[in-house]
């Protein structure tokens, strides 16, 4: 496939910025099973993801905004708080496409006293309040480090993050991801993640205003990767990328054929967009297939 043949039918709508990510998560889906290697992150920095940017604008006369969607976000492999590469990443899209395209930060949040990782979180606020990063979706579950991380950490972590991110309320949309099992017997029960969250807004103690700001939405872990050779789902749902179906109906476009996904090597690759199920799509690789550069 040619780039010249969809290039007025595709959005790329995903840019592979690290491997590797030190996270372990247990329903990870962009991972199969556990490998020390995978613990390890690397970085495509900034100069040379605007040379991949660079390279498919020149050879095929497209501007940012034609080759990317709206909003764009990292593969499903990486957390912006323990990767180099994610600040000046949402500011370089944001400055080619000429505030025309945007990129969405999907995140776990804080791990205790890790000073770096708060370091970069105020970053992404100050983005936040920039008008730089429209959205920053707080994944909370159970399944960080395996699945082991205990349950008074998990929620401290959870708060920590929560009282630095109540300062871009105002400012960007801050959307809050429940998810986990749908099997009450599981560890990872949604249910144990919904009760903890309650705990936690009792001790943010947000004002009326701030509440109404904070969009709240649950989800089950997708039956792929790890989940699927770890958690013996007897019942997911598809989900999307975003999980956040409200800001996706409202602003996100999506009338495109195909999703395209710049990967860490800097090749394209595309596939069948399908609305609702672009996380399990994501993930599988025979969806995908490369396109050539004219």
């Amino acid at each position: 496939m040619k780039l010249s043949e969809i290039k007025n039918q595709f959005k790329i709508d995903m840019i592979e910025t690290t491997r590797g990510c030190p996270e372990a998560c247990l329903h990870c889906g962009a991972y199969q099973g556990f490998d020390i290697n995978q613990l390890t992150v690397q970085c495509v920095e900034s100069p040379i993801l605007k040379e991949y940017f660079l390279r498919y604008h020149k050879k095929n006369n497209l501007r940012t905004i034609d080759l990317f969607n709206k909003y764009v976000t990292t593969y499903v492999n990486t957390e912006p708080l323990c990767a180099t590469n994610f600040i000046n990443f949402t500011k370089l899209v944001f400055e080619l496409s000429r505030g025309r395209s945007q990129v969405i930060a999907l995140s776990h949040g804080l791990m205790m006293n890790n000073q770096d990782m708060r370091n970069k979180l105020e970053k992404i606020i100050d983005l936040m309040r920039a008008g730089v990063i429209p959205l920053f979706v707080l994944t909370v579950d159970s399944a960080r480090m395996r699945g082991k991380i205990p349950t008074q950490i998990n929620k401290d972590c959870y708060l920590e993050t929560l009282q630095l991110l109540r300062n871009a309320l105002p400012y960007g949309r801050i959307t809050v991801s429940l998810q986990g099992s749908l099997d009450s017997g599981s560890p990872l029960w949604i249910g144990k993640t919904q009760k903890m969250f309650v705990e936690i807004l009792k001790l943010l103690k947000l004002s009326p205003e701030e509440s109404k700001q904070l969009v709240i939405d649950n989800r089950s872990y997708t039956n792929i990767g790890r989940s699927k050779n770890f958690l013996n789902l007897t019942t997911s749902d598809d989900c999307d990328v975003i999980p956040d179906p409200e800001f996706i109906k409202k602003q996100l476009p999506n009338n495109y054929e195909w999703r395209g996904m710049l990967r860490f090597d800097g090749s394209l690759l595309v596939q069948k967009n399908r609305p609702g199920m672009t996380y399990g799509d994501s993930v599988t690789p025979n969806l995908w297939q490369e396109v050539e550069c004219d």
